[in-house]
């Protein structure tokens, strides 16, 4: 978790429960395999990954040429 790897026991039924009993905070974006119902068993290894959103945003000068043509109407 958010670069580091724990090992835990619990006696925590769900991994929604065992991450709760451990402090650990998700977001609302984060992803967590196995889901957060899952059952919890002997040996299981959670992944979570943290998932961030931002809007970038830039200007930049892109350089054009003009070009002027005469038309005539009859």
């Amino acid at each position: 978790m958010d670069g580091k790897e724990l090992k835990v026991k619990s006696a925590e039924e769900t991994v929604e429960r065992l991450l709760q009993n451990e402090g650990i905070i998700l977001n609302e974006k984060d992803k967590v395999l196995p889901t957060l119902n899952s059952l919890v068993k002997p040996n299981m290894e959670v992944k979570i990954t943290r998932v961030e959103e931002k809007t970038i945003i830039s200007s930049k000068i892109i350089p054009y040429k003009v070009v002027k043509s005469l038309t005539t109407i009859c």
